[in-house]
């Protein structure tokens, strides 16, 4: 499997009332940096404030919506783990493989007091270029922290 975007900080913008949710392969971790969201999905519906941060298994039904009252900016990465198989175990990787098959998956809501949100938060603001080796680490530190528990 080839996927160019695999654990690279991405930024969206949507102007009010758009909605957005890619279709790339893997787990997406969303987090609103601008503005009002609705993650709006087949079992659930909620409200994402500035610094929410949503984790999204791959193949789930839903998207993000901005408020009608102003755009949204959204930073994101996707996170593969059949790409990490040198990395990850295998009941890690047998983890996140049923996890992800099962329909009822919904997703995982951070509020901005979370320390894994308030830490994709200081990874956004760091003033390096993004996307290095130092980046991607630290993106996969995330994963580990959302999924530890």
């Amino acid at each position: 499997m080839k996927f160019d975007r695999h654990l690279f900080l991405c930024e969206i913008n949507l102007p009010p009332s758009g909605e957005w949710m890619d279709s790339l392969p893997g787990w997406a971790l969303i987090r609103v940096s601008k503005g009002a969201a609705y993650w709006l999905g087949t079992a659930t519906a909620k409200e994402l404030a500035e610094g929410d941060v949503v984790a999204v298994a791959p193949g789930s039904k839903g998207c993000l919506r901005a408020s009608q009252l102003g755009e949204v900016k959204l930073h994101y990465f996707h996170f593969c783990p059949e790409l990490l198989s040198g990395f990850l175990t295998l009941s890690e990787r047998h983890y996140f493989q049923t996890t992800a098959a099962q329909a009822s998956t919904t997703p995982r809501f951070l509020g901005v007091t979370d320390p894994i949100a308030q830490e994709f938060t200081a990874l956004i603001g760091q003033p390096s270029p993004m996307n290095h080796l130092l980046c991607r680490c630290q993106l996969m530190r995330l994963v580990a922290l959302v999924f530890a528990a």
